[in-house]
């Protein structure tokens, strides 16, 4: 592989790392409206909120397919215009993409721990007006889920995205 295959690789796992925060951010967004329909819920607040959540999860998806898209051009600003000799690796790009997935994996799965475990004991300890709320605990969990999948399986990822 050349540098420059490697930096538009990186650019890519970059780019799946923003889908999943998007993702998180989709997450919380759907259980605010969702908590929006059980009694006592504000239909008028649950639809503000879905926006604010949905405005950067919209964002978030923009600035991954273009890191995606444009993959090539950042990598020859990283690496310059010269044409590099190829790095001498026993490994193929399956490899490296499944181990950079993994990393990228066990990033968001380990972000998520902390908020996760928060959110859940509050949730089992405080009062109804105190726990925190559920579509907050979706999201972290949708991170959390899809950090473990990336750590766990990052082989079965690169196998759809051949």
């Amino acid at each position: 592989m050349k540098k420059r295959e490697i930096a538009s690789l990186a650019c890519k796992i970059i780019a799946l790392l923003v889908v999943i925060r998007a993702l998180g951010s989709l997450a919380f967004g759907v259980g605010v409206l969702i908590e929006s329909f059980t009694p006592g819920g504000d239909l008028d607040r649950a639809a503000g909120s879905t926006i604010a959540a949905a405005v950067p999860a919209l964002f978030y998806l923009i600035v991954a397919a273009l890191l995606w898209s444009r993959s090539g051009f950042i990598a020859r600003g990283m690496i310059g215009e010269s044409e590099s000799e190829p790095i001498n690796l026993s490994l193929n790009r399956e490899d490296i993409l499944a181990i950079a997935f993994a990393i990228v994996g066990l990033l968001i799965a380990g972000q998520a721990v902390k908020p996760l475990l928060t959110d859940f004991l509050q949730f089992l300890n405080a009062t109804p007006l105190q726990r925190p709320k559920i579509p907050s605990l979706i999201g972290v969990l949708v991170q959390f889920g899809l950090g473990l999948w990336l750590l766990l399986a990052p082989r079965k990822l690169v196998r759809v995205l051949k």
